[in-house]
């Protein structure tokens, strides 16, 4: 006989818990697409979902759409891979603000209403994060047109907040408002209606759904990927920023202050008879980092100026000089500053400020740096330029 014990269930349970409703990546990622009901409501409640996933496939759509500037950014991992990974974080950032500040702000309203329903509030939250992968998929299908020739203003691979809602150095509400519509309404609907039922709609996104989901966002940004790297690829030259080997672009630029202009070609060509070393250093009045180079290279000036070494500031704010020269009045560097109204930091890639180059007296780029440099990098740098031209003596102390 088999025995009985009292603390045996006597009925099936009626909830099988978290673990009887796991989803996988392509449940996850794909349901999201083509069953946003389901997905939702099997996030919220499966403890599977992570802001991660669908943060990691908008990133990819972002830098795909801004192919060119990704590209000068990777070229360049080697000479400074930590400063290179921010400012990819930095472009994500900066391409997608409003897009991650609406999903967040939906998170936290969702949150706080699941809340109050008596629903897991971050299990609501950070399944709201997983509607970036539509709108992402809506910014590839913009890029994707872009790149075959066919510009779409409305789709969301612009920025709701960039230059394309500007006509006629004006805000253009009209098309600001299109924009927001074509990319969040989606969305707004899609909460709406999952607010609606979240009480009752409790199914999870089925295996076949997510695939057909999951097969759709492979395809979509793979295309993306594969078109914007081909479309790299054919401009790689181009594009690829100048560093060591390269010749600095030689341009004449407006001084920052008065109207005279410098000739950077005089400068490491045959202007005064002999050519100098130059210190090209990028700044602008916003960055901070700037600020506080400026002012030490002063003294580098100061110092090797008797041994042929010019440093120059370039200034990249063409459209507010009033700014740069108050920052360069307040800081007094001791040295001359252009502004760049010319594309020089086009011409060179630029990605990073401050930017400095040191260039020999051929006019080659011998060394570059990303961001904040310490003085003593750059004086053992002109030290070791100098020696190769006999010029090994110390700076004046």
């Amino acid at each position: 006989m088999t025995a009985v014990t009292t603390d045996a269930p006597t009925t099936l349970p009626t909830d099988a818990g978290p673990q009887m409703n796991r989803l996988g990546l392509v449940e996850r990622a794909g349901g999201i697409v083509v069953s946003p009901l389901r997905a939702l409501a099997g996030l919220a409640r499966s403890g599977d979902a992570h802001p991660l996933e669908p943060a990691l496939i908008y990133a990819v759509v972002v830098l795909a759409v801004h192919a060119a500037e990704t590209y000068r950014l990777l070229a360049l991992v080697g000479d400074a891979p930590l400063i290179v990974l921010r400012r990819l974080f930095d472009l994500v950032l900066r391409a997608g603000r409003t897009d991650l500040v609406v999903v967040a702000v939906a998170a936290v309203l969702i949150g706080a209403i699941a809340k109050a329903r008596g629903q897991k509030a971050i299990g609501a939250a950070v399944a709201v994060t997983y509607l970036l992968i539509p709108l992402a998929l809506l910014k590839a299908l913009g890029g994707l047109l872009a790149l075959a020739g066919v510009e779409v203003w409305a789709l969301p691979h612009r920025a709701v907040d960039s230059l394309v809602v500007v006509v006629d150095n004006q805000v253009d509400w009209g098309r600001f408002t299109v924009k927001c519509v074509v990319a969040y309404t989606h969305g707004l609907v899609v909460l709406l209606w999952w607010l609606a039922t979240m009480t009752t709609f409790r199914q999870a996104p089925r295996a076949v759904t997510g695939r057909c989901g999951a097969a759709i966002v492979i395809a979509i940004v793979g295309l993306l990927v594969l078109m914007s790297v081909g479309n790299v690829l054919n401009r790689a030259d181009a594009l690829r920023p100048r560093t060591g080997g390269d010749m600095f672009p030689a341009l004449s630029l407006p001084k920052l202050f008065g109207k005279a202009r410098l000739d950077i070609a005089t400068l490491v060509g045959d202007g005064d008879g002999k050519a100098k070393v130059l210190v090209v250093d990028f700044w602008a009045s916003w960055c901070a980092p700037c600020k506080r180079s400026l002012p030490e290279l002063k003294d580098i000036a100061a110092r090797y100026q008797e041994r042929g070494v010019v440093v120059v500031g370039v200034n990249r704010e063409p459209m507010n000089v009033p700014a740069a020269r108050d920052v360069w009045q307040a800081l007094k560097p001791g040295f001359d500053s252009v502004i760049d109204n010319a594309g020089l930091g086009e011409r060179l890639g630029l990605t990073s400020l401050p930017s400095s180059y040191v260039v020999d007296r051929t006019g080659r780029i011998r060394h570059l740096h990303l961001g904040y440099t310490e003085p003593a990098v750059l004086e053992r740098e002109l030290d070791a330029l100098l020696a190769e031209d006999g010029g090994a003596t110390s700076p004046a102390p």
